[in-house]
């Protein structure tokens, strides 16, 4: 029963390599994949260690402030994603998607007229937010959350609002750009 066991796994594993091999040789051989493959590496460990560097500003910050502070800090982080959502008005994918298509025909006037009015949307609709949050900071400190501590963490974080969302779009333009080591 052994031996037959392992003559299944060994065809089983052949056929794969097989397959895989197959596979991976019409891959590897396209030009297209070969440059995209180091660039899409470094892009996975720049994020990897983007995540390493937020939990260790996590771990600080809870060692730091403590756990009612931090909580009260995370809180507010975490409401802060919502507006960003809400202020990049969808415009992320829409730009990847379009300056990347002009710039396969080197539109560059079209790919600067999408970037510069994206750009001053997203600003726009982050200013108003940042000044609804301020405005309302107390109001959703006491009466939502009723943790008045939050209201003065709500106003300091609203101001990250703006550089949130552009840096986000600016990244997907460049991303779209094909500067995947800037993005």
């Amino acid at each position: 029963l052994v031996r037959q066991v392992q003559g299944f796994l060994k065809r089983c594993l052949k056929n794969c390599n097989l397959h895989c091999s197959f596979l991976f040789r019409n891959t590897v051989s396209n030009t297209s994949f070969r440059r995209l493959l180091p660039l899409a590496s470094l892009a996975f460990f720049i994020k990897l260690l983007g995540a390493i560097v937020g939990l260790t500003v996590s771990f600080y910050i809870t060692r730091l402030l403590g756990a009612k502070d931090a909580g009260i800090y995370f809180l507010a982080l975490s409401l802060m994603t919502f507006p960003v959502a809400l202020c990049s008005l969808g415009l992320n994918n829409t730009v990847l998607k379009l300056i990347s298509a002009y710039m396969e025909d080197q539109k560059f006037a079209q790919i600067n007229a999408i970037f510069n009015k994206s750009t001053s949307w997203v600003i726009l609709a982050s200013l108003t937010f940042t000044v609804i949050i301020c405005y309302f900071s107390s109001f959703i400190a006491r009466n939502i959350f009723n943790k008045p501590e939050l209201d003065a963490v709500l106003v300091a974080i609203s101001f990250s609002l703006i550089f949130t969302c552009t840096f986000n779009l600016h990244g997907h333009a460049i991303q779209a750009l094909r500067k995947i080591k800037l993005a």
